[in-house]
């Protein structure tokens, strides 16, 4: 059922993106898990594997914020930028 109202409302957009940092991020929580995995993944009881547990559970959380950081604005002129949120209303 379309309600009346409901042509009026821009619809919402999720944007994730994948940045270099996004990449980074998840390359070392990979790297993490392949020097945990050399201890064969231990329960995080001792220290060591205690500290792989918390780097690797910080470095996933730094990995999904990293997909919603929004873009850089390089210093634009305001007229660059007006010309920009164009550009971006069209698509």
């Amino acid at each position: 059922m379309v309600y009346p109202g409901a042509r009026l409302r821009r619809p919402v957009r999720l944007v994730v993106r994948l940045t270099r940092a996004t990449f980074f991020s998840f390359a070392m929580t990979l790297a993490v898990f392949a020097v945990w995995a050399l201890y064969e993944l231990p329960r995080p009881v001792t220290p060591g594997p205690y500290a792989f547990n918390v780097l690797s559970k910080l470095l996933a959380f730094a990995t999904v914020l990293t997909f919603f950081l929004p873009p850089r604005v390089l210093s634009k002129t305001p007229k660059q930028e007006k010309e920009m949120v164009i550009k971006n209303d069209k698509t």
